[in-house]
């Protein structure tokens, strides 16, 4: 507790008229600020030493018809202790602007042009407030999450403009590669648009968004319990971490006791979405280098991992597994001791295949200083997961802030300093390796007991919680405020890919154009998880 109250305190010391008051909820502490002072404040977290704050989340809550007022929260994660810190401010009434702090935290760019996008707030001083997820198509004046917007309107498109908006170099020599958003594959859309002089690429213009589903809007017309089964598709490959991430949001509304049986399982099930994901992404990189046998024999490990999911919960995605208050589904003793045998099996598969990989000389060329990423870079951009650790973030989640039953287990987190795509395909080697060993730990510890706790509060309206996993991406954040009658009033759930994506406009820059499906595929980001 003590570790928790001293950045506020330090904070009181330095900004003390500035701070209206200071509360703490589920053990998060927030720092409520005047308007006009929070790229102060948030600039002070971000580079004083004692805080190193990087910028884990920014959203905006309009708390109508309740109160007339919006809320932007910043949540920082300070970097040593990686506790977390929320600081907070009011826009009373008609009131809709508040000044951007992107010009000093790099990290806070989309999230932004997001709330401007969502709310029609805008961040004065922003240095591009260009749309984001609105495309030029959608109707001026049209903001989804206003509380008086109706999730079912019905909107009359404007037609686009003739040109792209977008940020352009011009001169001799100077040309522009665009690229999608329909692609050869089976990839969802997203556009990227070059701009090389000769080979290397000078800068790379994202836009994407372009399967805006309203997920956060439907969200408010569900239920604290029913919005498991919508939280299962915000990314079709992560349903188990999204899941997740929701349940734990609202058994901290309900003050709900997990049972150890049903944490240990929830950690279960989470390695084995990170493993048959990984063990994809490796095939994917080899095949972006033409090493097509490598990629077939991932694909096939992979199948078998994806068979045991199937094996032992019905769905191939591990969905319907998990429930408000635990886990609906208990395999079997000898079923989870089958599975073990079957991981064992792929790692030996696995292993030869690495070493294999280790030495080939095409993909060490191909994959060695590519698309750099370096620490500083990833620090001021937030970024987080397999790409962060690649660059020298130390940052895991399920050792820095335990959930499910990481707390009794003990995670090695995997590492390089490298930045490049090498060191990102050697941290999910790692990783492989690390989720088929926690497998087998908690196979060998499981607990009995029951499976599903139950709920000792009725949350009352505008009372919240904030949840994160560490996803086989990275960390998935849910922050969770309740409505009326059991309802959401407002539900912010941000996919590790959100904060991934503008760094790959950074990696790229000085690479060669057929060398970005690699950096692409390296940083396996989601576009379904992105576009919500």
């Amino acid at each position: 507790m003590e570790t928790v109250f001293q950045p506020v305190e330090h904070l009181q010391s330095i900004f003390g008229p500035a701070i209206n008051r200071v509360s703490t909820d589920h053990g998060v502490p927030v720092v409520h600020v005047n308007t006009n002072q929070i790229l102060p404040i948030t600039r002070y977290i971000h580079i004083n030493e004692e805080f190193r704050g990087t910028l884990s989340l920014l959203w905006a809550v309009d708390h109508r018809p309740r109160e007339v007022r919006y809320e932007l929260w910043y949540l920082f994660t300070l970097g040593d202790s990686k506790d977390w810190l929320i600081v907070s401010t009011d826009l009373l009434g008609d009131e809709r602007l508040f000044e951007s702090i992107t010009p000093k935290i790099h990290a806070a760019n989309w999230y932004e042009r997001e709330i401007r996008d969502m709310f029609g707030l805008i961040a004065q001083g922003h240095p591009d407030l260009r749309r984001l997820v609105r495309h030029n198509h959608w109707p001026k004046g049209v903001h989804p999450l206003h509380k008086n917007f109706p999730c079912n309107s019905v909107l009359q498109w404007r037609q686009p403009p003739g040109s792209v908006d977008g940020h352009f170099i011009h001169g001799e020599g100077v040309f522009e590669v665009p690229v999608g958003p329909i692609h050869a594959g089976i990839i969802e859309p997203g556009h990227f648009r070059f701009t090389v002089a000769g080979e290397p690429i000078m800068h790379l213009d994202l836009q994407h968004f372009w399967k805006h589903r309203g997920v956060e809007k439907l969200f408010e017309q569900q239920t604290l319990s029913d919005g498991v089964v919508l939280a299962e598709r915000i990314s079709g490959d992560t349903t188990f971490g999204h899941s997740l991430t929701y349940c734990q949001a609202v058994e901290s509304l309900m003050d709900i006791h997990v049972p150890r049986r049903a944490r240990y399982l929830r950690s279960l099930f989470l390695e084995l979405e990170r493993l048959h994901n990984h063990i994809g992404d490796v095939g994917g990189l080899c095949n972006d280098t033409a090493y097509a046998l490598a990629h077939a024999h991932c694909s096939r490990l992979k199948e078998r991992v994806m068979q045991l999911n199937d094996h032992l919960t019905g769905s191939r995605f591990l969905r319907g597994v998990n429930c408000v208050g635990g886990v609906g589904i208990d395999p079997p003793a000898v079923q989870l001791s089958d599975t073990v045998t079957e991981l064992e099996r792929i790692e030996k598969d696995f292993s030869e295949l690495e070493q294999i990989i280790a030495v080939n000389a095409s993909l060490i060329d191909r994959f060695e200083n590519t698309g750099i990423v370096k620490k500083q870079t990833a620090w001021d951009h937030g970024v987080v997961g397999v790409v962060g650790r690649a660059s020298g973030i130390d940052r895991d989640l399920r050792r820095d802030r335990p959930f499910a039953a990481y707390d009794e287990l003990s995670v090695r987190v995997a590492g390089s300093i490298n930045g490049d795509v090498r060191s990102r395909v050697q941290v999910r080697m790692a990783e492989i390796h690390e989720s088929i060993r926690l497998i087998g730990e908690i196979q060998r510890t499981l607990p009995d007991g029951p499976l599903k706790g139950r709920r000792q509060v009725v949350p009352v309206p505008g009372a919240w919680a904030l949840s994160a996993v560490e996803g086989w991406r990275g960390e998935i954040v849910c922050f969770l405020m309740a409505g009326e009658h059991e309802g959401i009033h407002r539900c912010k759930v941000r996919d590790p890919s959100f904060v991934n994506w503008p760094a790959i406009q950074l990696a790229v820059i000085g690479n060669i154009i057929p060398d970005f499906p690699l950096i692409n595929k390296s940083f396996s980001l989601s576009y379904a998880g992105n576009d919500l």
